[in-house]
């Protein structure tokens, strides 16, 4: 039996430190870090514009520098978690596995964009500072990544399975590294 995080949209949204310190890496990652909530609070000028510099990058945890311009989010990606493994829409996820997809922005790969598919079977995401959300730009719910309104998100990078042990996973930012 596979347990895949469930949609718990309130989880995320309801603090307004969790929304503003973790991003979409965090949500596709299901991982919510107090430190994070705790510096976005201490160094809060009201209006959560320093919590931007505590949400996690790819490529921290590892030892990248700072994302610059087409950057290899993947790479980054798989190598502060080398439990990740790269798959597809219609693979089925090993055991203890849920499945999540990126997506960047053409010619700006800096611009990039993670969904996460749920216990319920349905995708769901968290872009930046906003609320976690089941609904695309237009306001379906999200069947699958790859078809729904992305907005800028038009480059396709891929499907891959994340192991749900927390433990396995990895991620940091530029105050924690």
């Amino acid at each position: 039996m596979n347990l895949y995080p469930k949609y718990e949209p309130m989880k995320w949204n309801k603090n307004f430190y969790i929304r503003k310190s973790h991003n979409c890496y965090a949500y596709a990652l299901n991982l919510i870090y107090p430190e994070y909530i705790e510096l976005c609070k201490k160094n809060n000028l009201g209006d959560g514009e320093y919590c931007k510099l505590v949400r996690p990058q790819p490529g921290l945890y590892s030892g990248y520098k700072k994302i610059k311009k087409n950057a290899n989010i993947e790479k980054r990606m798989l190598k502060d978690n080398p439990y990740i493994k790269k798959t597809d829409y219609y693979s089925s996820c090993p055991s203890n596995y849920y499945k999540i997809a990126l997506f960047a922005e053409r010619n700006k790969k800096i611009n990039y964009h993670f969904y996460r598919e749920d216990k319920n079977k349905l995708w769901s995401h968290k872009n930046g500072w906003t609320k976690a959300t089941n609904k695309d730009l237009s306001g379906n719910i999200i069947k699958d990544p790859a078809k729904c309104d992305r907005g800028i998100y038009n480059l396709f990078i891929g499907y891959y399975f994340v192991p749900i042990d927390p433990k396995l996973k990895n991620m940091a930012n530029y105050y924690t590294t």
